[in-house]
């Protein structure tokens, strides 16, 4: 594991355990510098965007997975995170959008 991704590891951590330990403004904290950071890397947006989801915190965890998003747009990673939180959401229609798959040959 390379230093960013142990720096990263860490502080992901640290995050989950505030989030259990229900100290959510340092779980937020963590959460925006992370992502101010590794605001580049899928992966990393990927894990902060469940974990604020995983507690609640749709706004930022939407954020990032939109991000993301806008980062890879064929990565179908994101868009599921994200129509899965706009269907908790409650926003239906939106968490429908169209995903784009390819077929599959099993030649």
């Amino acid at each position: 594991m390379t230093d960013s991704a142990n720096a990263f590891a860490e502080r992901i951590a640290a995050a989950h355990i505030h989030a259990q330990a229900g100290r959510f403004p340092d779980l937020l904290d963590i959460c925006r510098q992370l992502s101010d950071t590794y605001g580049n890397n899928i992966n990393a947006l990927l894990d902060i965007g469940s974990l604020l989801l995983n507690y609640g915190f749709l706004t930022a965890a939407r954020r990032c997975f939109e991000r993301a998003c806008t980062l890879v747009p064929n990565d179908l990673r994101p868009i599921v995170n994200l129509a899965g939180l706009l269907r908790d959401a409650g926003d239906h229609s939106e968490s429908h959008a169209p995903i784009p798959l390819e077929p599959i040959s099993r030649g």
